[in-house]
């Protein structure tokens, strides 16, 4: 198998969501009685962190995103960090997540 695909095959989310996961995060990690205008607020990251729940992942998995901690908030206003660490799923930036796979540019040689 090509290289490239099978990159791409271990980055990208195969799985069906899992309802019961998702409102796990919804109720454990933002709050159990939240508004229809909060849960709208929420978008898809309950989705995106559900996946790293998944059994059969067996916490092999982290999740990749631009926001940061900021412990202060609550509800709906939580971070994705602050939310995975209410289920010790690893989260990380874009730049850190980069840095582990070893990905590279290569502008410098351009300079």
């Amino acid at each position: 198998m090509d290289e490239a695909i099978e990159v791409r095959d271990a980055l990208l989310l195969d799985q069906e969501a899992d309802i019961n996961l998702v409102q796990e995060v919804v109720r454990k990690g933002y709050s159990e009685n939240l508004s229809d205008t909060e849960l709208q607020q929420l978008g898809r990251d309950p989705f995106l962190i559900s996946y790293a729940l998944f059994p059969e992942l067996n916490g092999s998995v982290c999740v990749v995103t631009t926001e940061i901690s900021k412990p202060s908030k609550k509800r709906a206003n939580k971070h994705v960090p602050d939310v995975c660490a209410t289920f010790s799923i690893t989260s990380r930036n874009a730049f850190e997540f980069s840095k582990i796979l070893g990905f590279r540019t290569g502008w410098k040689n351009y300079i």
